[in-house]
């Protein structure tokens, strides 16, 4: 049999240089692929926000609208400010009561402001004034109470006879105000829906392609845009807040009013009944309540 005869001494050779250019073909096309799925987040991030900031950009064109409205809507709050209980009305509410309970005859014996509670619209202060005098002044004084330029809503009116017999009664009357919330509305932060994409803070340019560079300074270009809308989002989403705010309050005073001068009403039309269950109650008391429906209850206590 026949040897075979050994390969050319270059065979192996060419097999290595085959090998390695094989090889270095994998590792730049690997690079390559790197590089075009780099550029292409690139894109996808530059026209991520572009797009936020052209949508910033037209929501921000309501700023002159929204500032008329706003304008308009504090304006109307300054109008029916005195309607609401404030620091200074709460200084001088005893002084008025009195003045109140002398033009009907009656002595203002006491006066007690609560702890203010805070609600959706308007926040509470509730009230507890005693009124003594003759039964025939008290139901002027009610209606001159309700009257009166603060929005008030009954709690209770709890009559009580010193002596029975007597022409004289004593009034409880516990009572609640509307008071502007203290401290401004919060508003959504618009800048969390128009913000820069994440790969902004998470890539660095020191891990990009050469090839991507201009990318990345594009990217850096339409993020400085953004960021720089962030001031004037912030301010008229305040705006939104503070004028739906004062939108709700002036529709919750409306309703305010058209219940206490139902509730008024209402008042009058049980102080009869009121008057003959203290006359015949065994203590000489009776009370008023708010009742179901918006209807006054009157009750022995």
């Amino acid at each position: 049999m026949v040897a075979p005869e050994p390969l050319p001494r270059v065979v192996p050779w060419l097999w290595l240089g085959t090998t390695v250019a094989m090889a270095a073909l994998a590792v730049g096309l690997l690079a390559g692929l790197g590089t075009l799925r780099q550029g292409r987040l690139l894109d996808e991030a530059i026209a991520t926000c572009a797009a936020r900031t052209g949508e910033a950009r037209t929501w921000l064109g309501r700023e002159e609208s929204v500032t008329g409205l706003l304008e308009t809507e504090r304006a109307e709050a300054r109008a029916r400010h005195a309607a609401l209980l404030d620091a200074d009305g709460a200084g001088s509410l005893e002084a008025s009561l009195d003045l109140l309970a002398e033009r009907h005859e009656l002595e203002l014996q006491g006066l007690r402001l609560g702890t203010r509670r805070a609600g959706d619209t308007f926040d509470t202060v509730p009230a507890t004034a005693v009124f003594v005098g003759d039964r025939a002044s008290l139901p002027e004084l009610l209606d001159a109470f309700y009257r009166q330029a603060r929005v008030v809503r009954l709690v209770s009116l709890d009559l009580s006879l010193p002596r029975f017999g007597s022409r004289t009664v004593e009034a409880t009357l516990r009572w609640e105000f509307a008071a502007v919330p203290e401290g401004a509305p919060e508003a959504d932060d618009p800048t969390e829906r128009w913000s820069p994409p994440r790969l902004v803070a998470h890539a660095s340019a020191s891990r990009l392609s050469a090839l991507n560079r201009g990318r990345w300074e594009q990217l850096e270009d339409e993020t400085i845009a953004l960021r720089a809308l962030a001031p004037r989002l912030r301010r008229l989403a305040a705006m939104d807040a503070e004028r739906a705010q004062l939108e709700r309050q002036r529709i919750a005073l409306e309703r305010w009013r058209e219940a206490s001068a139902s509730e008024s009403l209402a008042v009058q039309r049980r102080m009869p009944e009121l008057y003959r269950r203290m006359d015949l109650s065994a203590l000489g008391e009776a009370a008023l309540r708010p009742g179901p429906g918006g209807l006054v209850v009157a009750e022995e206590p």
